[in-house]
């Protein structure tokens, strides 16, 4: 087996972690994979495998990837891989689906990551609100806010087969308050681009 061909990429399905790479030995053996610290959300890890005197299976040790470290074969399948995912927050005025003009910025962010990955990209929306108001307009409100990003996308050109919507109410705050409070950090929409 090739290096090429022995090259695992493994993502945590529905979550913007790390990216890990395994790198075979020089005989392209498989091997075992042992996380021993776990990397900062985003961070690209390269998984090398070691041999012991001890054990004729290899043990895998984890560390963040210093691409110079990296011999130019290796180097050129780390940078041929697909970005990780990203992950954007937009927020709302009270009540309404309007962006807060701050998040203006982030939504243009958010569009360009999208153009730059291309036809195969996923798109998950999820649309949030604070506590202030009834259980049944928050989860109205939450789920227009979701689709208003998904309507921007596909005015984007993004298909809609690619992207998922979903309206969460009040019952995933950012920010934990008691029933009523208006807050804006829980007044949102997140979404993974991947």
């Amino acid at each position: 087996m090739t290096r090429a061909a022995a090259l695992l990429l493994l993502t945590a399905a529905g979550c913007a972690g790390p990216r890990v790479i395994t790198l075979p030995d020089e005989e392209g053996r498989p091997a075992d994979v042992v996380a021993l610290k776990p990397p900062k959300p985003g961070d690209t890890v390269v998984v090398e495998p070691t041999r012991t005197a001890r054990t004729t299976r290899p043990r895998i040790f984890v560390r963040p990837v210093d691409l110079a470290q990296l011999t130019p074969a290796q180097r050129r399948l780390v940078e041929a891989l697909p970005p990780g995912p990203s992950v954007f927050t937009l927020y709302y005025e009270e009540g309404t689906t309007r962006l807060v003009p701050s998040s203006r910025a982030q939504l243009d962010a958010l569009l360009a990551d999208v153009r730059r990955r291309g036809a195969a990209v996923d798109i998950e929306v999820s649309g949030h609100t604070d506590r202030k108001g009834r259980d049944a307009d928050n989860d109205q409100l939450s789920q227009d806010r979701a689709e208003v990003v998904l309507m921007q996308l596909g005015r984007d050109g993004v298909p809609l087969a690619r992207m998922t919507a979903v309206g969460r109410g009040e019952r995933n705050p950012r920010v934990s308050t008691a029933d009523g409070v208006d807050e804006p950090a829980n007044r949102r929409v997140e979404v993974i681009v991947r």
